[in-house]
């Protein structure tokens, strides 16, 4: 594997939540932070070479949100992650441009479950054409795309559309903000994940629709919000639960939170029944290990 190749891996895995698979910042993340993330595709990146951008991993930038990599990377990572941006995204010469939307990061049948959206996203309807000019496929795509694409995919033209970023801890159940809002709408993540059986679905609407913002559809907690906190989301699908007491422990923590987290006490949200509809569906389809002694239902065999 060569030092561009290697670097790529290392950018996948660790930058493109803020600086974005094509490397240009056109990220949710950027519109968090200030300053913003460095657009390495402007003209005014043009002069940084592979040598800077390694500095900038190794030790940071003050008075910015990117910090020093040297804990997670090693030096050789740290050199290939520079080598690549320098060639993909500077000089634009080997990159080409990385899908997203796959079964790896969390997009179940994408393609053909969004199809209706696409037309919204890449601008061939714009959201200012009134409803009652729309078919009732494109009014099923508009409200697809407002739903779970706008966050990422902002048309220029959406007009009355704005993003109101503030922080919070879980998106409000039953609650429509006045404005898209990058923290609180429905995540990216909610209308991807496969289907399950009928008696965790409870748990499932309720996970996918609170939990998947940060945990990730798929529970891995690879979204960029699960990976842009500190600590990052947890990866559900590994949690190591003792078989004894198992779901008496996630459901605790689920309820009370975890210190020192992101994570908020959910008491204050979910009744008692919802509370054990979670447990379920992260005991019988997510956690690999199950929970007493129980394994998950392989996503595989479950009922389409």
């Amino acid at each position: 594997m060569s030092l561009v190749e290697t670097g790529q891996r290392v950018y996948n895995e660790h930058c493109y939540f803020c600086h974005g698979y094509n490397g240009d910042a056109r990220t949710v993340a950027a519109r968090y932070l200030n300053p913003p993330p460095r657009d390495f595709t402007a003209k005014n990146a043009r002069t940084l070479s592979s040598a800077r951008i390694a500095h900038a991993v190794t030790n940071g930038i003050p008075g910015s949100a990117m910090q020093a990599f040297t804990a997670r990377l090693t030096p050789a990572q740290i050199k290939a992650v520079g080598a690549f941006v320098r060639a993909a995204f500077v000089d634009r010469k080997t990159h080409r441009t990385v899908r997203y939307h796959s079964p790896e990061n969390g997009w179940y049948d994408h393609a053909q479950r969004y199809a209706s959206a696409y037309p919204f996203v890449d601008g061939r309807v714009s959201l200012r054409v009134p409803l009652v000019e729309l078919s009732d496929e494109q009014r099923a795509g508009r409200d697809l795309f407002l739903s779970s694409c706008i966050t990422c995919h902002e048309r220029d033209d959406a007009g009355a559309v704005e993003f109101s970023p503030r922080p919070l801890s879980y998106p409000r159940n039953g609650v429509t903000p006045q404005t898209i809002d990058s923290a609180s709408a429905a995540s990216t993540y909610v209308r991807s994940a496969p289907p399950v059986p009928p008696s965790l679905q409870a748990g499932a609407t309720l996970f996918q629709q609170n939990c998947a913002m940060c945990h990730g559809a798929d529970g891995s907690g690879r979204n960029w919000i699960g990976q842009f906190i500190e600590p990052h989301a947890a990866d559900l699908r590994a949690l190591k639960l003792s078989a004894q007491g198992a779901r008496a422990a996630l459901r605790a923590r689920i309820e009370t939170g975890v210190p020192g987290s992101a994570m908020p006490a959910w008491r204050y949200v979910f009744d008692t029944a919802q509370l054990d509809a979670v447990v379920d569906y992260l005991c019988g389809a997510l956690i690999r290990a199950g929970c007493g002694g129980r394994p998950p239902l392989p996503i595989s065999r479950q009922n389409h």
